[in-house]
């Protein structure tokens, strides 16, 4: 088998591919460049690109310039080459070789009388070695007969290149190919190891955590002070509603593609704008709006309240009339000071006695009066720094008496307070309006209330309906009013089924059960008034529930006392005894035009007609009996699909069971045959084998004995021999 190591020297047609690669797919996807050159590495292609095929590297000669700086940054950074390259202007693999010629030449000029190995014939490659730095070396010229590999190589980066379009059908198809094959084979790997009886659980290996199932860094809120369940309900409910919805839809429309319809939307208005001569430039509608802007509306000049009144402006008139002849022509004195305020005038004075004058000696105070000099905002004064501290506390002296001053000519304070006591009730409202401004309901409160109130509203509603409405049971299919209305002996009687048949025609219309319910014959007068009134009439609003109460008592006391009189203890066990009185004695008989059913008495039915109900009973029952057993088939499907795994693993299990079972059955047996076999030995073998081995032991002793008397004997005879 032929086996390839990427690398090695470049060749013109691999630097040409890269290139060609590298317009097409960019600088950052290396792996998809390097799969169209098979001997190469992503690094390598990269390497390439950086060190010999950017358009932006220098290959001209080192000027004495960029020599100098090499060797200073060398020296500031010794082996950063990759920091040093971008500042000198080359890449790495430049400045390093650079770098060496540097100090080859420098070495060569020192020592020119030893003639011994220099760096560059050290640092020359051997027969046999591989340059580690070939990506910043020229390509190789192709040969004229190229390789079989190559000529595959150019064709398919050739076929792959001249795709512009980014269509990725070829590509998709190998890997949908790859990734059918991988499947098949570990499929068949699954079924070789389950015909052997190895049985493996499959499991999709996640790395990490699954985005797309868990929330990371998910902690649950802790429980509170209130009652969630319908939030947590109605996000069920929404998550119920969200299923198989696009993300698109989720996340909506992207700021981009909504920036681009409102575009679209521009162009057009301003399209149709041109087109009817409407067109005015933007510039001038925005300096038509700022013009709006600026020419708002003037408000009302409000002035404060005049501090001198009439007669104190008459007088200052006179004065300034009687000093006319006194003072000189305007146009030859100076300007006077203007008149002040008489309520500023005390201030004024009491300023001018503290104040220095201006021919007494010493140094000119400053003047500073309403605080406005500041030394940042005066040009000739120093900083805040340069300030003393007898400066600072003068200074802060200064503005502690300006205040005392002000505060001295505040009116006296007039201790006239009135106390007044409020009521309780004006207490009580003025808390409720503070409540009400102060904390506004919240929404889910609001709307839990309303739903409160909802339903007690319909509670009552409900209340207010007749029983058989609220019960939800049974109605008749046909109303026979006319025969309700015969029945009743007496007046009394005679309004009570008045009464029922206007709350049954208004169930009828209202609370319709089933939605097929007709009437029957109506003749009487007074039912088709009592029909109407029902029909018309609102019986859930007619009576209070005060009053439906108070009837219920009253009839309830009525049964009692007439369950006295005909000695009836319990009236649910005499209802049963005359139901089954009715079931046997009457037969359900359904009309075969109207499908409308009614009880009619057995003994007036004649045998045909027997014969004839039970034929539809059993017809019924039959059909009853064929939708069952459709329901029962699909409900049996639907408990197999959902069931029908948990019945295979419980038959595997119950499988398993059996197995372990007999394996356990097995196990015990050995273990008391085994125990058995432990006692014999214990008891009877052990202590055979004990009396034999002792009694060997015996034979052995005596044995060894005689041979050490016999040894003995010898010795000595031996030694009378010598």
């Amino acid at each position: 088998m032929r086996i390839i190591i990427k690398g090695g020297v470049w060749k013109n047609t691999e630097d040409e591919i890269l290139k060609a690669a590298v317009m097409k797919y960019g600088k950052n996807q290396w792996a998809r460049i390097s799969s169209l050159l098979n001997r190469k590495t992503p690094k390598q292609c990269k390497a390439r690109w950086y060190e010999w095929l950017d358009p932006s590297i220098k290959k001209t000669e080192w000027s004495r310039e960029e020599d100098e700086k090499l060797l200073h940054l060398a020296k500031l950074m010794p082996t950063q080459w990759r920091t040093i390259a971008p500042i000198v202007g080359r890449t790495p693999s430049q400045c390093l070789e650079r770098y060496q010629k540097l100090l080859d030449e420098a070495e060569m000029k020192e020592g020119e009388e030893d003639q011994g190995q220099t760096s560059e014939d050290i640092r020359r490659l051997r027969p046999g070695e591989i340059d580690p730095d070939l990506e910043s070396k020229p390509a190789r010229p192709d040969p004229i007969d190229m390789d079989e590999d190559e000529k595959e190589m150019l064709s398919e980066a050739r076929a792959r290149l001249a795709n512009t379009q980014g269509k990725k059908a070829k590509r998709k198809a190998r890997e949908k190919q790859l990734e059918e094959s991988r499947r098949l084979a570990a499929l068949q790997k699954r079924r070789e190891l389950k015909a052997a009886g190895i049985e493996l659980k499959y499991r999709k290996k996640t790395k990490g955590m699954n985005y797309n199932a868990d929330i990371p860094f998910h902690k649950k809120a802790p429980a509170g002070f209130w009652d969630t369940t319908e939030e947590h309900e109605r996000e069920l409910r929404e998550k119920k509603d969200q299923t198989n919805i696009l993300l698109q839809k989720l996340e909506g429309k992207r700021r981009a593609d909504i920036e681009e319809a409102e575009r679209k939307k521009d162009i057009k208005r301003q399209k149709q704008r041109k087109e009817k001569g409407e067109s005015v430039p933007q510039a001038a509608l925005k300096a038509l709006d700022e013009q709006k802007k600026v020419r708002t509306e003037r408000r009302k000049l409000v002035l404060p309240a005049p501090q001198i009144s009439e007669s104190e402006l008459e007088e200052i008139a006179k004065i300034g009339y009687s000093s006319e002849k006194l003072i000189a022509d305007s146009a030859s004195s100076t300007a006077s000071t203007p008149l002040s305020t008489p309520l500023s005038t005390p201030r004024l004075l009491e300023s001018q006695r503290s104040s220095h004058s201006q021919l007494s000696g010493g140094r000119t105070p400053i003047r500073d009066e309403m605080g406005i000099n500041t030394p940042m905002s005066s040009s000739g004064a120093s900083s805040i720094g340069s300030e003393t501290p007898r400066m600072e506390r003068a200074r802060q002296n200064l503005i502690r008496k300006q205040l005392n001053e002000q505060f001295s000519h505040l009116p006296k304070p007039k201790n006239d307070f009135e106390l007044v006591v409020p009521s309780k009730e004006e207490d009580a409202e003025l808390a409720k309006e503070d409540t009400t401004e102060a904390m506004e309901e919240d929404a889910e409160d609001v709307r839990v209330r309303e739903k409160k109130l909802r339903e007690e509203a319909e509670a009552r509603r409900k209340k207010l309906q007749s029983h058989s409405v609220q019960e939800n049971l049974p109605r008749p299919h046909v109303l026979e009013f006319d025969q309700i209305l015969n029945e009743a002996t007496n007046d009394i009687e005679r309004e009570i089924a008045l009464e029922m048949i206007a709350m049954m025609a208004y169930d009828a219309k209202k609370n319709p059960y089933p939605p097929s319910q007709t009437f029957g014959k109506m003749e009487e007068p007074e039912v088709v008034e009592a029909i109407a009134l029902g029909s018309k009439n609102n019986h859930d609003t007619k009576y209070t529930l005060e009053e439906l109460d108070e009837a219920n008592r009253l009839i309830e006391e009525e049964m009692n006392v007439m369950m006295q009189k005909i000695k009836i203890k319990d009236i649910s066990s005499e209802f049963e005894k005359a139901h089954d009185r009715i079931e046997k004695e009457d037969v359900y008989v359904v009309d075969p035009d109207t499908k409308i059913g009614s009880y009619v008495p057995l003994k007036k039915m004649k045998k045909d007609e027997k014969i004839q109900n039970l034929k539809q009973q059993l017809e019924s029952n039959r059909t009853k009996m064929s939708k069952e057993a459709a329901k029962a088939r699909k409900l049996e499907k639907r408990l197999a699909i959902i069931l029908g795994g948990y019945q295979n693993r419980g038959q595997r299990l119950k499988k398993e069971i059996m197995e372990q079972w007999k394996q356990l059955e097995q196990v015990t047996i050995e273990y008391e045959a085994y125990n058995d076999l432990k006692q014999n030995e214990e008891n009877i073998i052990i202590s055979h084998r004990e009396e034999e081995l002792t009694k060997s032991v015996q034979v052995l002793e005596q044995r060894e004995n005689e041979l050490q008397q016999k040894y003995r004997e010898l010795m000595a005879e031996y030694n009378t021999l010598l």
